[in-house]
Protein backbone atom coordinates (compact mmCIF):
# COMPACT_ATOMS: atom_id res chain seq x y z
CA UNK A 1 0.00 0.00 0.00
CA UNK A 2 1.66 3.38 -1.04
CA UNK A 3 -1.32 5.33 -1.75
CA UNK A 4 -3.55 6.83 1.06
CA UNK A 5 -6.95 8.66 -0.17
CA UNK A 6 -7.60 9.43 3.76
CA UNK A 7 -4.92 11.29 5.33
CA UNK A 8 -3.89 15.48 3.87
CA UNK A 9 -0.51 14.86 1.98
CA UNK A 10 1.79 16.83 4.35
CA UNK A 11 1.07 13.82 6.92
CA UNK A 12 1.68 11.41 4.54
CA UNK A 13 4.53 12.89 3.28
CA UNK A 14 6.03 13.17 6.73
CA UNK A 15 5.25 9.10 7.27
CA UNK A 16 7.12 8.79 3.74
CA UNK A 17 10.18 9.96 4.96
CA UNK A 18 10.35 9.30 8.50
CA UNK A 19 8.67 5.94 8.57
CA UNK A 20 8.20 4.56 4.84
CA UNK A 21 10.94 5.13 2.99
CA UNK A 22 13.56 2.46 5.59
CA UNK A 23 11.21 -0.05 3.44
CA UNK A 24 11.26 1.52 -0.02
CA UNK A 25 7.49 2.74 0.50
CA UNK A 26 6.70 5.58 -1.77
CA UNK A 27 3.73 6.51 0.46
CA UNK A 28 1.42 9.46 -1.04
CA UNK A 29 -2.00 11.00 -0.61
CA UNK A 30 -4.20 12.73 -3.23
CA UNK A 31 -6.50 14.11 -0.49
CA UNK A 32 -7.08 17.85 -0.32
CA UNK A 33 -9.50 18.04 2.15
CA UNK A 34 -9.37 20.86 4.28
CA UNK A 35 -11.23 21.90 7.83
CA UNK A 36 -13.30 25.42 6.91
CA UNK A 37 -12.03 28.54 8.05
CA UNK A 38 -13.64 30.25 10.67
CA UNK A 39 -13.54 33.22 13.66
CA UNK A 40 -12.49 31.32 16.79
CA UNK A 41 -12.05 34.22 18.85
CA UNK A 42 -8.28 33.83 20.36
CA UNK A 43 -5.02 34.10 18.02
CA UNK A 44 -3.60 30.63 19.26
CA UNK A 45 -6.65 28.90 18.36
CA UNK A 46 -7.32 30.26 15.31
CA UNK A 47 -3.50 29.56 14.49
CA UNK A 48 -3.66 25.26 15.81
CA UNK A 49 -6.86 25.22 13.40
CA UNK A 50 -5.91 27.12 10.57
CA UNK A 51 -6.83 25.64 7.16
CA UNK A 52 -3.68 26.42 5.69
CA UNK A 53 -2.21 23.99 8.08
CA UNK A 54 -3.12 19.93 8.17
CA UNK A 55 -0.32 19.11 10.75
CA UNK A 56 0.24 21.60 13.25
CA UNK A 57 2.37 21.12 16.30
CA UNK A 58 1.29 22.70 19.87
CA UNK A 59 4.07 22.69 22.35
CA UNK A 60 4.16 23.75 25.77
CA UNK A 61 6.50 24.30 28.85
CA UNK A 62 3.97 23.11 31.80
CA UNK A 63 6.64 20.57 33.62
CA UNK A 64 4.25 18.62 36.55
CA UNK A 65 2.47 16.29 34.96
CA UNK A 66 2.31 12.34 34.67
CA UNK A 67 0.05 10.36 33.85
CA UNK A 68 -2.93 13.16 33.66
CA UNK A 69 -2.28 16.74 32.44
CA UNK A 70 -4.52 19.55 33.82
CA UNK A 71 -3.26 21.96 31.43
CA UNK A 72 -2.91 20.16 28.57
CA UNK A 73 -6.33 18.38 28.49
CA UNK A 74 -8.00 22.56 29.11
CA UNK A 75 -6.27 23.40 25.71
CA UNK A 76 -7.31 19.99 24.57
CA UNK A 77 -11.10 21.18 25.58
CA UNK A 78 -10.65 25.06 24.18
CA UNK A 79 -9.59 23.13 20.41
CA UNK A 80 -12.35 20.54 20.88
CA UNK A 81 -14.67 22.96 22.07
CA UNK A 82 -13.52 25.66 18.93
CA UNK A 83 -13.84 22.48 17.12
CA UNK A 84 -17.37 21.73 17.41
CA UNK A 85 -18.79 24.42 18.36
CA UNK A 86 -17.34 26.71 15.48
CA UNK A 87 -16.92 24.55 12.60
CA UNK A 88 -19.45 22.10 13.99
CA UNK A 89 -17.24 18.84 14.26
CA UNK A 90 -19.52 15.97 16.00
CA UNK A 91 -18.46 12.85 18.15
CA UNK A 92 -19.43 10.54 15.45
CA UNK A 93 -16.88 11.47 12.36
CA UNK A 94 -15.63 14.96 13.62
CA UNK A 95 -13.03 14.93 16.07
CA UNK A 96 -10.81 12.80 17.53
CA UNK A 97 -9.00 12.67 20.86
CA UNK A 98 -5.63 10.42 21.13
CA UNK A 99 -4.27 10.00 24.76
CA UNK A 100 -1.37 7.10 26.25
CA UNK A 101 -2.76 7.33 29.62
CA UNK A 102 -6.09 6.29 30.82
CA UNK A 103 -6.18 8.77 33.58
CA UNK A 104 -5.85 11.38 30.90
CA UNK A 105 -9.00 9.64 29.16
CA UNK A 106 -10.61 10.26 32.50
CA UNK A 107 -9.94 13.92 33.19
CA UNK A 108 -11.07 14.97 29.21
CA UNK A 109 -13.97 12.42 29.77
CA UNK A 110 -15.01 14.62 32.58
CA UNK A 111 -14.16 17.95 30.45
CA UNK A 112 -16.20 16.76 27.58
CA UNK A 113 -19.09 14.86 28.32
CA UNK A 114 -20.73 14.74 25.23
CA UNK A 115 -17.88 13.01 23.37
CA UNK A 116 -16.28 10.44 25.59
CA UNK A 117 -17.12 8.27 22.36
CA UNK A 118 -14.38 10.08 20.88
CA UNK A 119 -11.59 10.09 23.46
CA UNK A 120 -9.16 7.00 24.08
CA UNK A 121 -6.03 5.63 23.65
CA UNK A 122 -4.54 4.97 20.38
CA UNK A 123 -5.27 1.35 20.59
CA UNK A 124 -8.62 1.67 20.24
CA UNK A 125 -8.37 4.05 17.85
CA UNK A 126 -6.61 1.87 15.20
CA UNK A 127 -8.75 1.47 12.21
CA UNK A 128 -10.81 4.36 13.18
CA UNK A 129 -10.81 8.24 11.67
CA UNK A 130 -11.98 11.70 12.12
CA UNK A 131 -11.63 14.76 10.09
CA UNK A 132 -9.68 16.28 13.21
CA UNK A 133 -7.55 14.24 15.33
CA UNK A 134 -5.82 16.20 18.33
CA UNK A 135 -3.03 13.98 20.23
CA UNK A 136 -2.38 14.91 23.96
CA UNK A 137 1.01 13.03 24.42
CA UNK A 138 0.11 14.01 28.73
CA UNK A 139 3.70 13.73 30.22
CA UNK A 140 5.56 16.70 31.15
CA UNK A 141 7.11 15.62 34.43
CA UNK A 142 11.07 14.71 32.97
CA UNK A 143 11.97 12.24 35.23
CA UNK A 144 8.61 10.53 34.78
CA UNK A 145 9.12 10.83 31.09
CA UNK A 146 12.21 8.91 30.74
CA UNK A 147 11.06 6.17 33.31
CA UNK A 148 8.55 5.36 30.65
CA UNK A 149 10.25 6.60 27.36
CA UNK A 150 9.71 2.82 25.49
CA UNK A 151 6.18 3.41 26.21
CA UNK A 152 5.79 7.47 25.43
CA UNK A 153 7.69 7.11 22.62
CA UNK A 154 7.08 4.15 20.77
CA UNK A 155 6.74 4.82 17.12
CA UNK A 156 4.08 2.21 15.66
CA UNK A 157 1.58 4.01 18.47
CA UNK A 158 2.72 7.62 17.07
CA UNK A 159 2.13 6.34 13.55
CA UNK A 160 -1.19 5.00 13.76
CA UNK A 161 -1.87 8.30 15.65
CA UNK A 162 -1.13 10.94 12.93
CA UNK A 163 -2.57 8.46 10.53
CA UNK A 164 -6.20 8.77 11.56
CA UNK A 165 -7.18 12.78 10.08
CA UNK A 166 -8.81 13.12 6.65
CA UNK A 167 -8.70 17.04 7.20
CA UNK A 168 -6.19 17.74 10.25
CA UNK A 169 -4.27 16.88 12.74
CA UNK A 170 -2.88 18.86 16.31
CA UNK A 171 -0.66 17.36 18.73
CA UNK A 172 -0.67 18.93 21.76
CA UNK A 173 2.50 17.61 23.93
CA UNK A 174 5.25 19.34 26.06
CA UNK A 175 8.96 20.46 25.95
CA UNK A 176 10.17 17.64 28.23
CA UNK A 177 8.45 15.29 25.71
CA UNK A 178 10.66 16.43 22.74
CA UNK A 179 13.66 17.09 24.51
CA UNK A 180 13.64 13.35 25.85
CA UNK A 181 16.59 11.57 24.96
CA UNK A 182 16.70 8.26 26.30
CA UNK A 183 19.79 7.18 27.44
CA UNK A 184 19.81 3.86 25.63
CA UNK A 185 20.60 3.87 21.74
CA UNK A 186 17.27 1.48 20.60
CA UNK A 187 15.75 3.96 22.79
CA UNK A 188 16.56 7.38 21.51
CA UNK A 189 15.80 5.73 18.01
CA UNK A 190 12.84 5.00 18.85
CA UNK A 191 12.01 8.66 19.79
CA UNK A 192 13.05 9.54 16.65
CA UNK A 193 9.68 10.17 15.44
CA UNK A 194 9.23 12.90 17.92
CA UNK A 195 12.59 14.13 16.95
CA UNK A 196 11.40 14.81 13.84
CA UNK A 197 8.20 16.38 14.60
CA UNK A 198 9.85 19.10 16.84
CA UNK A 199 13.09 19.89 13.95
CA UNK A 200 10.46 20.14 11.32
CA UNK A 201 7.51 22.44 13.31
CA UNK A 202 10.82 24.47 14.31
CA UNK A 203 12.35 25.11 11.11
CA UNK A 204 9.26 27.09 10.30
CA UNK A 205 8.37 30.57 11.75
CA UNK A 206 5.90 30.29 14.85
CA UNK A 207 1.83 30.46 14.01
CA UNK A 208 1.41 31.90 17.66
CA UNK A 209 3.56 31.98 20.65
CA UNK A 210 2.38 33.31 24.23
CA UNK A 211 1.49 32.33 27.37
CA UNK A 212 -1.54 30.60 28.43
CA UNK A 213 -2.77 30.38 32.02
CA UNK A 214 0.90 30.54 32.74
CA UNK A 215 2.55 28.45 30.87
CA UNK A 216 4.54 29.32 27.49
CA UNK A 217 3.17 27.93 24.65
CA UNK A 218 4.02 27.90 20.77
CA UNK A 219 1.93 27.01 17.70
CA UNK A 220 4.17 25.55 15.02
CA UNK A 221 3.18 23.87 12.00
CA UNK A 222 4.79 21.05 9.15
Amino acid sequence: LDESFRIPPEIADFLRRHVYSSDGIDFRSSNTRRLPAADFGEAWLAAALSPEHALVVVEHDESGSQQSNEFEAALVERIVGAATGALGLDAARGVGVVVPHRAQKALLHQRLPALTESIDTVERFQGGERSLIVVSATVSDREFAASESSFLLEPRRLTVAISRPTHKLVVVASRAVFDLIPADLDEYERGALWKHLRHESGARPTLWGGRIDGPRVSVRAI
